[in-house]
């Protein structure tokens, strides 16, 4: 299967069932669904990732970044996911703001006696 340039690392996520691997040229982690052994994300990072490991309880992804000299932590969502939160919070603000109604509120009417 295709991933990123240079998986050098790779480690399973239970709670996920996903397997990621670290792509150390290619500054990105690919993400691999276990169900359909499909690659179903790749996350581009600012740095060359060496090492990884997870925290399912905390939902993080520590990295360490090979020539950054640092530790970069991802939040643990997966890419579809975040992109369907992304809408229902736009959609939420949006309606908070009175420019999106998701229930029409009667007219009231006049009585002319």
């Amino acid at each position: 299967m295709e991933t990123g340039e240079n998986p050098d690392w790779i480690f399973y996520e239970p709670s996920k069932k996903e397997v990621y691997t670290m792509n150390g040229r290619g500054k990105s982690a690919s993400v691999i669904d276990t169900a359909t052994n499909k690659v179903v994300a790749t996350i581009p990072l600012e740095g060359k990732p060496e090492t990884a490991m997870a925290d399912s309880k905390a939902g993080k992804i520590y990295i360490n970044m090979e020539d950054l000299n640092s530790i970069k932590v991802n939040r643990h969502r997966h890419p579809q996911g975040e992109a369907r939160r992304g809408r229902r919070r736009r959609a939420e603000a949006a309606t908070r703001a009175g420019l999106r109604r998701r229930h029409a509120s009667p007219v009231p009417r006049c009585e002319t006696s």
